[in-house]
């Protein structure tokens, strides 16, 4: 499933905001909603600064183990997939930039 985050202004200083499901609305104040796109704006900025292969990796990742027990099964899994991602292309370039003080490849294009 999509995650889709919903925003609907009913008046000029409220908004209601919500995830997939529009019977559970939370609404908050235009002090609120400017820290929420302040906050929303910031995570955005760190995960377009990775690797983009890194990041349909761990979305991937969080999908396949939403729901699961933690255990060392899900561990090992989880580990090895990380793992996969920083021994890869991206993943090495991602040091080597970082090593050499310069932005990553994914950065320039």
């Amino acid at each position: 499933m999509t995650t889709t985050l919903n925003i609907r202004r009913p008046s000029p200083h409220v908004a209601e905001v919500w995830l997939n499901r529009p019977e559970v609305r939370i609404a908050f104040n235009d002090g609120v909603v400017a820290g929420l796109t302040t906050k929303v704006a910031e995570i955005v900025d760190m995960l377009v600064a990775n690797g983009p292969a890194a990041v349909r990796a761990c979305k991937r990742l969080v999908h396949d183990v939403a729901g699961r027990p933690v255990d060392a099964a899900l561990r090992d899994e989880t580990a090895l997939r990380i793992a996969d991602i920083r021994a890869s292309e991206e993943g090495r370039e991602g040091v080597q930039a970082f090593l050499g003080k310069r932005e990553p490849a994914w950065r320039k294009a």
